[in-house]
């Protein structure tokens, strides 16, 4: 970041070590993942895990979320560890602290 001096804000936002730019926009990523569901009691989707193709449910390698219900709606979702990261194992979901 830099200040100009008539006071204005020059700033940089960098992918990989290079500038984000027109020439050089942040890459978008269209990758699919395999998704595994587990549901509930009432079988409404409680527990979704991503994963790259391919990657076992005993490995680490997953993210995962929960739902959470008021009846039907979903009012809440909660990721396990508190965070979004690929460093979960699935066949281990409910193991997880969730916030």
């Amino acid at each position: 970041m830099t200040i100009n001096s008539d006071g204005s804000i020059n700033t940089n936002l960098y992918s990989d070590g290079e500038i984000i730019s027109s020439a050089s926009p942040l890459p978008i990523s269209d990758i699919q993942y395999t998704t595994a569901i587990e549901n509930n009691a009432m079988g409404l989707a409680q527990y979704i895990g991503e994963a790259l193709p391919g990657l076992v449910k005993g490995t680490s390698g997953w993210r995962i979320k929960k739902l959470v219900y008021d009846g039907n709606f979903v009012t809440d979702i909660q990721w396990a560890g508190s965070t979004a990261s690929f460093n979960k194992i699935w066949n281990d979901r409910a193991s997880y602290f969730y916030s």
